[in-house]
């Protein structure tokens, strides 16, 4: 297979310029609450029938804004008319490399 990787400023008009996409895998990509509706806009037009890959770090500076984060991601999943299961979590070191609380979890979405 063919696998390529570039930057993708999501929400802006250059996305519609590329060809549709088999899959669309973002990574670390979420730290506010104001980017999740362009990121699932831009998936969703990217890739209308293949499958959205996130991989999410909980990085607000609260536990609530780190949960509204997340039920958002959702809202605006289904919105795109897409379904969720995780397909993997594994703990993320703390910058200085000892361990920390947080956990990468990595959703697949389909439609």
């Amino acid at each position: 297979p063919n696998v390529t990787a570039q930057l993708l400023l999501y929400g802006t008009p250059e996305h519609m310029t590329l060809p549709p996409q088999d899959a669309v895998h973002a990574s670390d990509v979420i730290y506010s609450k104001s980017v999740v509706p362009s990121l699932f806009t831009t998936a969703a037009q990217l890739c209308p029938e293949g499958p959205f890959i996130l991989s999410y770090v909980p990085r607000a500076w609260s536990d609530a804004e780190n949960k509204e984060i997340l039920e958002l991601v959702h809202s605006e999943a289904a919105k795109q008319g897409y379904t969720s299961k995780v397909v993997g979590t594994h703990a993320v070191a703390a910058p200085d490399g000892s361990e920390s609380d947080l956990v990468n979890t990595v959703y697949e979405f389909v439609r």
